[in-house]
């Protein structure tokens, strides 16, 4: 059973469970409901008798009030029977109850039966989880066993192996040099079988030419000086036994590691049959040829996993690449948003500047109308022109020259509740321009009545506007001459008396 079967089980479980609970709880409900129906009927049975018992007494009076009356319908109570009457009611209500009980059993019932079936399954289930929770440690202990003998199968699979390359590898090179040895060893032979070839041709001519010489010259020289040879040849053959018996040690000596080697390779093999218990080397070599297939497989396996990692490596190093490709766009991103950004707020902080020179300006403007109309009450009151507007008022009021004064008479009447503004600054200009006119005409008036030469006034020395002066540096601000009263004329100090004196 895998994971997920045993996940599976227990979200099965755990439902019929948690279903189990809900049914228990309801069964306890039902029970508490059955109870309080019991005794709610038990209850009404007592109540019911008490009634019928009542029902019968008063029917049983009914019944005796009329049975010695001379009518014979009143003997019968009226044509009623109350006792039946109870009777029916009382086995009606029964029955009713009767059924609800029949009902509430068999729900009972079928509840109980559901929960002894969901009990059941519920044991099996658990009996189950637990065989399962048995066999999977089992397993997982067998799983555990495998994977050691695995392991310790691959350690002694690798020295084997390393092993078994080693010996094959002394086997080439013992071949080889046997094989070498072999050549050296066969033309060695080759030359001393054509030596003695030769030595044996020149003993025959030497016996021919001997046994012809003695029949020529007569007897034959003694043996020893007949079978002599030369000092070079003695050499030769002295060398020849020399190398013969080099060879002969050599061939011994490669004959002895020779049984040394395959006495160790049958103690190799031998000690191979007593690990793997084997005896028939057929068979070794089947098992030694299934764990070198296994080995190769897992060698396989493991190249196959490693291929999994590696490309596991390349989909992380590709993510790795996303992930620097969308950082380096992020940035860029927010490198733009940021220039944008520093952008408006320029423009904002250049708006702000603009806005701030702009509030300057206005105040210099309002401090400007402010001081100008500071001037104009002044002025409008120096020369008295409220007396003035109270008079146009009079006049208005009493229906004075027509109707070319309406609309001075209607502007006096306005300004007349106003204070000075700046909308209605220039109403309050022109009130005190005909002021100073109507002063001027009446100054000039008395002057000739007085019979004084009338000089006319010249205008101002410096023209409009010359007092405001606004610095052009982005900096407002106002440059203010001398006030009017502390430069005062002789004119103008005529003409201030003539206004007190005259009382215009």
């Amino acid at each position: 059973m895998n994971t997920r079967e045993r996940r599976q089980l227990a979200d099965n479980i755990s439902q019929l469970q948690a279903k189990a609970d809900a049914l228990t709880r309801g069964t306890i409900l039902e029970q508490r409901r059955v109870g309080d129906l019991e005794q709610a009927l038990k209850s009404a049975t007592a109540e019911i008798a008490t009634y019928r018992q009542r029902t019968k007494q008063a029917a049983v009076d009914v019944l005796n009030l009329h049975r010695s009356t001379s009518n014979p319908s009143h003997s019968r109570a009226d044509g009623a029977d109350p006792t039946k009457d109870a009777d029916r009611n009382q086995k009606r209500l029964v029955g009713i109850m009767e059924a609800r009980l029949n009902k509430l059993l068999v729900r009972h019932s079928e509840v109980v039966n559901g929960n002894s079936e969901l009990r059941e399954e519920i044991c099996h289930m658990r009996k189950q989880r637990i065989t399962t929770d048995d066999v999977r440690r089992q397993y997982e202990t067998d799983i555990v066993d495998v994977r050691r003998n695995i392991a310790s199968y691959l350690e002694r699979a690798e020295q084997v192996t390393e092993e078994r390359e080693r010996i094959v590898k002394e086997k080439e090179e013992l071949l080889s040099a046997n094989g070498k040895e072999a050549d050296e060893h066969d033309q060695h032979i080759d030359t001393v079988a054509s030596y003695v070839a030769q030595q044996n041709t020149n003993l025959e001519h030497s016996i021919e030419e001997a046994a012809r010489d003695a029949a020529r010259n007569g007897p034959l020289p003694d043996v020893d000086q007949a079978g002599d040879l030369s000092l070079y040849e003695e050499t030769q053959l002295k060398q020849q036994l020399v190398t013969l018996a080099q060879a002969e040690r050599k061939e011994h000596d490669l004959t002895k590691s020779l049984g040394a080697r395959l006495a160790w390779f049958n103690m190799a093999s031998d000690e191979l049959r007593r690990v793997s218990g084997i005896s028939d080397l057929d068979q070794l070599i089947k098992s030694f040829m299934l764990q070198e297939a296994n080995n190769f497989s897992l060698l396989n396996y493991i190249q196959s996993m490693g291929q999994e990692v590696d490309q596991g490596l390349d989909v992380a190093a590709a993510l790795e690449q996303d992930i620097q490709r969308y950082e380096a766009e992020q940035e860029t991103e927010e490198k733009q948003r940021n220039v944008i950004i520093r952008g408006l707020e320029e423009k904002v902080a250049a708006q702000l500047q603009a806005r701030d020179e702009w509030a300057a300006r206005m105040a210099a403007a309002a401090a400007i109308s402010e001081l100008v109309a500071k001037r104009v009450q002044s002025i409008f009151f120096k020369i008295q022109c409220d007396h003035y507007l109270q008079t146009l008022m009079k006049d208005s009021a009493g229906g004075g020259a027509g109707g070319a004064r309406k609309g001075l008479d209607a502007m006096a009447t306005m300004l007349s509740s106003q204070a000075i503004t700046e909308s209605n600054m220039l109403a309050y200009m022109s009130i005190i321009e005909r002021r100073s006119v109507q002063i001027v005409t009446t100054y000039a008036q008395r002057l000739q009545a007085t019979g004084l030469p009338v000089k006319f006034l010249s205008g101002p020395q410096r023209p409009p506007g010359w007092e405001v002066c606004i610095i052009p540096s982005g900096k407002p601000g106002i440059t203010i001459a001398p006030k009017d009263e502390d430069i005062i004329t002789i004119h103008a100090q005529r003409l201030r008396a003539f206004i007190v004196t005259h009382n215009i």
